[in-house]
């Protein structure tokens, strides 16, 4: 709950960052910046925490003769926090999104440098509507709740199951995330569902203008 809670504050911090930039308020754009990357380290607090306990419920971590269950819950959210890099929330698909959203204010219909390499399809929000695996626009989209991250299903799943063979588990794939990805924590991605239908849309009207202006010739 308290995730789901998050996300919908992200998505104000991104609409807000997007109308302060519009009004070339630079200074509120750079609290909106602020403010995600806190929500983003209370958001993998949360992660973590769900991580730890999960690891209790399994029978992974007990109680020892100098710490209690609580102190040893503690210990490891700890161990987790100083794994972190200062700048990974720079890859979180929120932060993304607003620097994406902030750059299309003032360059409309075009990439922000870091993505051109990449060749993702964007759109007027901003938005990558292809998966990183596989290149191509999601048709089954799937975010991986432990670091919001969306991949194509059928993708994800080959490269679950492909390291269940090895023993191995799956690291997500894209670049210094490095959280797990488990089958049990992909959930139906509905806002990547609606950006693809909206890019869809967008790319089907261009073409309809292109060929009315083809026929007007």
């Amino acid at each position: 709950k308290h995730i789901n809670e998050l996300g919908v504050v992200m998505n104000s911090v991104v609409d807000m960052a997007e109308n302060f930039e519009r009004y070339d308020l630079t200074e509120n754009v750079e609290q909106q910046r602020s403010a995600m990357q806190s929500f983003y380290f209370m958001e993998l607090d949360y992660l973590d925490r769900i991580s730890v306990l999960e690891q209790v419920l399994h029978g992974n971590l007990t109680a020892t003769e100098t710490n209690s269950l609580s102190e040893i819950v503690q210990i490891e959210c700890s161990k987790l926090q100083k794994k972190r890099k200062a700048d990974q929330y720079k890859t979180h698909p929120k932060y993304m999104q607003l620097e994406k959203r902030v750059w299309a204010v003032s360059h409309p219909d075009e990439l922000l440098p870091d993505d051109e390499e990449e060749g993702f399809l964007i759109v007027s929000t901003q938005v990558d509507v292809k998966c990183p695996l596989t290149k191509q626009t999601f048709e089954v989209p799937m975010k991986n709740n432990q670091c919001g991250h969306t991949f194509e299903k059928d993708a994800i799943l080959e490269m679950i199951n492909r390291n269940a063979t090895r023993r191995k588990k799956t690291k997500c794939p894209i670049s210094g995330c490095g959280r797990t990805v488990d089958k049990r924590d992909l959930v139906r991605d509905v806002d990547m569902e609606q950006a693809v239908k909206r890019a869809t849309q967008d790319e089907l009207a261009a073409q309809r203008e292109v060929d009315e202006d083809v026929v007007r010739l």
